[in-house]
């Protein structure tokens, strides 16, 4: 009878035991074979709870650990398209995938927010036809966007370009796709992260949403490889295009560890200061060649090395950065998709072939090897033209930057608020009264956006007894000329430096006394060179 209860007790605790398996243990087994829900878009609505918006998903809405996934011709239309996920799971994975249809913009999908489980991925294909992104937002662009966020208890990973903040416990991984190399997203100051771990050939930009000076990073950094990135970047204040004017300067704090796996360049942007007081393991931080702010490594500055580069040969799909304390030389044939000159750094040389140049705050261009031209096909500038001046005709004579778009529609010419205009002549040149000297030749008809600093239009200035007017609707109308207002009565002897350089006049000064007591001694009559002789 014992024996009887002890069968029955254990058949009973057997059976109970499955029973709770499979009541409990369906949700494991769900998520081991998870489907792949593909959106259709077929349903009344473009909410995820609408079961005839998808397929392949078993008769019913997406269950936790479902990988949703969408294909980029069901989303054909410049706009995105606006999708409400109403649902409350926890998904599997993302997916987009890449159909027939090439008119797709970045972001073609607009999703409401998305939770995903632990160790969930989000796979975003990109491309150079059919790209489809995902924009987590609500709202639309004309009307305004309301951020979304993705949100997990564990950790998420990310292939390829999102856009949206972030509210995770876990590590996010940020990874190229490899159909874009590399791929490029976006991160503010409301994302809440436990780690960042950047894969290869994936730049992640740290862009604040808001004007703000200061902030500190809560999370650790891993770098995967030297070519995994990232970029620290101030709030801009001033857009023109897509060129940023100016800035809201902002020091950046990172005290948690960083993890490198060799020595690795970030981005330190225009305005900003990063200070690295965590340890840093595996290698050295270096800068991009596109930094143009401040690092500080355990409160040492992190200085780009000196060197000087020259380009003599077409590459059209290259894109030149000129870093800090580089000196970039053009030559005859050099023909570049564009060059972005960084605060520190110097353009020079002639013959040049641009499509788009840019002259940084703090960045300089010298036309030439005295003198020269350099050719863009629009330009930007917010730093120091060095301008030349030796003679009557420009290139051989003086120093001119030509813009040669003749049929855009909007401005090819833009001098920032605080560009810098520093003239000087040499070879003793000195120009007559009346002489012109066009020193931006604007090829097109658009007029010249902004004016030099200190030098609104019709403003004088001289230089080493030379006063000069300047206008921004000469030569042709939208030109910048320099207009001889006098009759200097001297050439340009250079002493204009040893003016504003006491050390040289110190020396110059030494020299000279030396020099005169020299010959005094040596024209002294002869008596007193014997008495002098004597004395000793």
């Amino acid at each position: 009878m014992h024996l009887l209860r002890r069968v029955v007790s254990g058949t009973s605790v057997a059976v109970l035991s499955l029973s709770t398996l499979l009541t409990m243990g369906f949700t494991g087994i769900a998520h081991a074979a998870v489907q792949t829900c593909t959106w259709t878009g077929s349903g009344a609505d473009n909410k995820f709870s609408t079961v005839a918006n998808w397929s392949g998903c078993g008769g019913a809405a997406p269950l936790a650990g479902d990988i949703v996934s969408f294909n980029s011709d069901v989303f054909p239309d410049v706009a995105a398209t606006e999708i409400i996920n109403d649902l409350t799971v926890a998904l599997g994975g993302v997916q987009t995938t890449k159909g027939t249809i090439t008119t797709n913009n970045v972001y073609g999908i607009q999703i409401s927010t998305l939770k995903m489980a632990d160790g969930a991925i989000i796979d975003v294909t990109r491309g150079s036809n059919g790209e489809l992104g995902i924009n987590v937002a609500t709202g639309s662009i004309e009307g305004g966007l309301t951020q979304g966020s993705i949100t997990s208890t564990g950790s998420v990973t990310i292939k390829g370009m999102v856009n949206t903040k972030y509210n995770i416990d876990g590590t996010l991984t940020l990874e190229d796709n490899d159909l874009l190399n590399p791929s490029v997203t976006y991160m503010d100051e409301t994302s809440n992260i436990g780690a960042l771990k950047i894969g290869d050939d994936m730049i992640v930009r740290y862009y604040p949403s808001v004007s703000m000076s200061s902030k500190t990073l809560p999370f650790p950094i891993q770098l995967v490889t030297t070519a995994s990135r990232i970029d620290f970047e101030a709030y801009c204040t001033q857009w023109q295009g897509m060129s940023c004017l100016s800035t809201q300067p902002i020091t950046y704090t990172q005290s948690n560890p960083i993890t490198l796996a060799g020595d690795t360049a970030v981005g330190v942007g225009d305005g900003v200061t990063l200070n690295v007081t965590g340890t840093v393991t595996g290698g050295k931080l270096t800068k991009t060649a596109e930094s143009s702010g401040t690092l500080n490594v355990g409160g040492t500055a992190v200085v780009q090395p000196v060197k000087t580069t020259e380009c003599s040969d077409k590459n059209t799909l290259e894109f030149v950065y000129v870093a800090q304390n580089e000196t970039y030389i053009v030559h005859d044939g050099c023909e570049r998709s564009g060059i972005n000159v960084y605060a520190g750094g110097i353009l020079k040389g002639t013959g040049v072939k641009i499509f788009n140049l840019f002259i940084n705050e703090g960045a300089s261009v010298a036309p030439g090897n005295s003198p020269g031209c350099i050719a863009s096909d629009t330009m930007s500038l917010s730093g120091t033209y060095q301008f030349e001046l030796g003679g009557t005709d420009a290139c051989t004579g003086y120093d001119q930057l030509k813009v040669t778009n003749t049929t855009s529609t909007t401005p090819t010419t833009i001098i920032g608020a605080n560009a810098a205009l520093a003239t000087s002549r040499y070879n003793g040149y000195t120009p007559k009264q009346g002489q012109v000297f066009t020193i931006i030749d604007v090829a097109g008809t658009q007029a010249i956006q902004g004016t030099f600093k200190d030098l609104p239009e019709g403003a004088t200035f001289t230089q080493n007894g030379v006063v000069f007017k300047i206008s921004y609707v000469g030569g042709t109308g939208n030109d910048v000329t320099l207009t001889v207002q006098n009759q200097p009565t001297a050439p340009d002897t250079g002493f204009a430096l040893i003016s504003v350089n006491p050390v040289l006049t110190l020396v110059v000064t030494a020299g000279a006394a030396l020099l005169l007591i020299g010959v005094a001694r040596k024209t002294r009559p002869a008596p007193a060179r014997a008495h002098a002789r004597r004395r000793k």
